[in-house]
């Protein structure tokens, strides 16, 4: 009960801080004159509500990416858009939503046939490498990206000769977290349809900030559990801990024992006893483990 009491306040304490982000990047948003009417800000707005929903649920995170990229999708009119968030231990960026037509702008592997259904796929479990790449090039840029002219661009591979592997316009928005890129945000349209425009540019990187926003305050809660859960494990380990300990030493004639134990924190590394297994034997423990788990 303890445990659920604290960890609904920490909700409280997070949801609260959602709505200062709000009420911040709705003041930032409306001053910006790309953005006519509310279109925009009711997105925005939306962006941070499914977040502090994104707290109760295990797949929290992941509905909630779906969700922004649909409504940038949305509000771009793009045909497809997809987020790639860093995976700072493999270096890497991994696609972690996908949604509509988008004709990939990097070289397909061989040994994928050029069937929307195979091509599709292979998107949505794709992952590259910071470097050969557009998404990657984003990434360490941090600059946003408006390609109009695709086959002119050379960080993008033009797949051939199905039409729906033509290269269109794309938007690439890098996603930052104060001044670290923790992904990007593309957005596609389709060779045959008109292109992107500046307008379109803007809306998608007032969006994306939004969307930086609600990612964060998940983030940010999911260390807030992830701590407390450890710290209960910490706790639950400590109790079990001490009664591994002996409540007294054995009296030893001849010799005088004496013991002192004090943690940093619930629990720690160190163990020891004092077993007189026979008269003339007596063998002293002292060890200390790795870790701080149970």
């Amino acid at each position: 009960k303890k445990g659920r009491h604290i960890r609904r306040e920490k909700i409280e304490e997070k949801q609260e801080e959602i709505q200062e982000i709000v009420e911040e990047q709705i003041v930032e948003t409306e001053n910006k004159e790309i953005i006519p009417g509310m279109s925009l800000l009711q997105t925005s707005h939306e962006f941070v509500v499914q977040s502090a929903q994104a707290f109760s649920e295990e797949a929290g995170l992941p509905r909630l990416l779906d969700h922004i990229n649909n409504g940038i999708i949305k509000e771009t009119n793009a045909d497809g858009g997809a987020i790639l968030l860093v995976d700072d231990f493999d270096d890497v960026i991994a696609v972690k939503s996908f949604t509509g037509d988008f004709p990939p702008p990097y070289k397909l592997p061989e040994d994928v046939p050029h069937k929307i259904v195979r091509v599709e796929t292979n998107f949505r479990f794709a992952q590259f490498t910071l470097n050969d790449n557009i998404f990657g090039q984003v990434v360490k840029s941090g600059i946003p990206e408006l390609i109009t002219n695709p086959i002119e661009d050379s960080r993008l591979y033009q797949n051939e000769p199905e039409d729906f592997l033509k290269l269109g316009s794309y938007i690439i928005i890098p996603m930052k977290l104060q001044d670290t890129v923790i992904g990007v945000i593309a957005l596609a349209r389709n060779h045959e349809h008109e292109v992107f425009s500046e307008y379109d540019f803007e809306a998608a990187k007032v969006l994306t900030d939004f969307a930086c926003g609600a990612i964060k305050s998940v983030y940010s809660f999911q260390e807030v559990v992830e701590h407390a859960d450890l710290t209960r494990e910490a706790e639950i380990a400590g109790k079990l801990q001490v009664t591994l300990h002996p409540k007294l030493l054995p009296s030893i004639p001849g010799l005088s024992l004496g013991s002192f134990y004090n943690t940093s924190e619930g629990v720690c590394g160190d163990y020891y006893d004092v077993l007189p297994s026979r008269v003339d034997r007596i063998s002293f423990i002292l060890a200390d483990v790795a870790g701080k788990g149970m």
